[in-house]
């Protein structure tokens, strides 16, 4: 950490549930210092007790305040209903009964097993030479040796949509209503991935969108309401978030599916196409507006079976997508009578509405610790 900050230089590593990225930044006089940092701690990690006890203790902390933020058990318990025993049903951060039967030794040997060249993929953003960018790979397979016992990489089945229920969870004396809906969405290399954006940018994302509309401006039931498609390695979910009165729960649901459904029949306008279109290639030039950031995109795609070539053909992959394309994705992969609804709230304020919605099963919100 001291050479790192002594350069004003950058290294973070992050976990996802299909992923680890280590990543390391500096200004390019420092290219060879932070080539030879980087190559040091990715393949000669300490795993200090110090360092041990003190991670621990820290993520251990985290997952207890957690227990309080409705907002985040609600989205647990989401990907718990939607994923059972399915990797993309877990924390990524574990829990505080999990972390207690990590010990150093099960890090040590995770790190020995997975972490390792072979399956890794590279990306380098900076000004260099290729002779400068071949002799630090060169340096850094050297000094990281393979696992010659690697397994091949674990293939996850899909798991299939059932039709959706209402899941009631329990948390007493809590302020407001946290509700979710959702079911299986896409993976990442999904031919209709750009049309999706653009349809789910109609639907719930942006200040225009229709859930927007029609929840918050129209009906005032909320602060806010988006949905998104979280294209993962493997099937991720549709996901519908949102918030509310205790005594609106009913209504911001029902309004919910009406906003889905009407979207679905009837298709969109020439007005919202555009506004899409202009909202998503607006941002899009966030995604690369740093060398961190164009090597993080470059390295996702490779790993997620991406061809690089979506980074230069996003602008006119956009602009190619008509009414037509939209209606036809929308109703290929969103599916109103599928969707698990989570309302996480004081039963005792919630219950009698919600048995005039549909199906209700019953937890509590420690269930989703």
């Amino acid at each position: 950490s001291e050479s790192f900050e002594q350069k004003g230089s950058s290294f973070s590593v992050s976990v996802s549930s299909d992923y680890v990225i280590a990543q390391a930044s500096a200004l390019s006089k420092f290219k060879t210092e932070l080539f030879n940092d980087f190559t040091e701690v990715i393949t000669e990690p300490k795993f200090s007790w110090a360092e041990y006890n003190r991670l621990k203790k820290k993520i251990t902390a985290q997952n207890k305040k957690s227990l309080d933020d409705a907002s985040h058990l609600a989205s647990s318990a989401m990907s718990k209903i939607l994923y059972p025993g399915h990797p993309y049903g877990f924390n990524t951060t574990g829990s505080v009964k999990s972390l207690k039967k990590v010990g150093r030794n099960d890090i040590l040997k995770f790190y020995k097993d997975h972490y390792r060249p072979n399956g890794s993929t590279i990306a380098i953003v900076g000004d260099f030479t290729n002779a400068e960018v071949e002799d630090f790979l060169k340096k850094l397979v050297e000094s990281w040796p393979k696992n010659t016992n690697a397994k091949p990489e674990l293939k996850i089945a899909d798991i299939n949509d059932s039709k959706g229920i209402i899941h009631l969870v329990h948390k007493p004396e809590v302020k407001q209503s946290q509700i979710r809906m959702g079911h299986m969405g896409i993976a990442r290399n999904n031919k209709d991935f750009i049309a999706l954006r653009v349809a789910n940018a109609i639907l719930g994302q942006g200040f225009s969108s229709r859930l927007l509309t029609e929840v918050r401006v129209k009906k005032g039931l909320t602060y806010t309401v988006r949905s998104s498609f979280n294209a993962s390695k493997y099937k991720g979910p549709f996901l519908i978030n949102t918030f509310t009165r205790h005594d609106k729960v009913k209504e911001t649901i029902n309004t919910i599916y009406d906003t889905v459904k009407l979207y679905l029949k009837d298709g969109i306008t020439d007005g919202e196409l555009q506004v899409a279109k202009q909202y998503l290639k607006g941002t899009f030039p966030r995604a690369l507006e740093t060398s961190t950031s164009v090597a993080y995109n470059i390295m996702l795609l490779k790993y997620l079976g991406v061809p690089l070539d979506y980074l230069k053909n996003y602008m006119s992959d956009v602009d190619k997508v008509t009414k037509e394309d939209i209606k036809r994705v929308a109703n290929e992969y969103i599916h109103p009578e599928n969707l698990q609804v989570i309302v996480l709230s004081d039963k005792s304020k919630v219950e009698s509405q919600l048995k005039e919605v549909g199906e209700v099963k019953h937890y509590s919100h420690k269930d989703f610790n």
